[in-house]
């Protein structure tokens, strides 16, 4: 799929299920491009539509239009003050210092895979890892993980 999407160039707009046609890069050249320009790319859809995710999509219930409001739908000096209070967290020393956890929490996603059989690799290990990851970083104790990871 991939491959095709790149036959049409670095910009191909595709259709996604519930929100409706996006625009989608197809290289690392081109998403570094457009994420770096203003006048090309907006967070915030207030400012694009007039309206708030949690407006645009008002037939989502009411306990995930909570996820709506973060630091990737803002823009400007909103974005910077958000992004300001998480950005010491990983920094390369903070990043240093949890690598033997991380390493911890892939080598036994990795170690649960049985390799006799196929696997649906993002289920058992990409979607996992970043979630196992972002719990140890918020300190969310082992007890309450089952209920972000769900």
């Amino acid at each position: 799929m991939l491959a095709a999407m790149q036959a049409e160039g670095p910009l191909v707009q595709i259709k996604m299920p519930i929100i409706g046609d996006i625009w989608m890069t197809t290289t690392d050249i081109a998403a570094r491009q457009l994420l770096k320009s203003p006048a090309l790319f907006g967070r915030d859809s207030l400012q694009g539509t007039g309206k708030t995710l949690a407006q645009r999509y008002w037939y989502f219930p009411s306990f995930l239009k909570v996820l709506f409001q973060n630091m990737l739908g803002a823009d400007g000096p909103a974005h910077a003050r958000l992004r300001g209070l998480v950005e010491p967290a990983f920094n390369k020393t903070s990043i240093d210092d949890m690598r033997p956890r991380l390493t911890a929490i892939a080598d036994d996603l990795l170690d649960r895979i049985d390799a006799k059989q196929p696997v649906d690799i993002v289920q058992a290990y990409t979607r996992p890892l970043p979630l196992k990851a972002m719990c140890d970083l918020l300190g969310i104790p082992p007890e309450d993980r089952a209920m972000v990871a769900n």
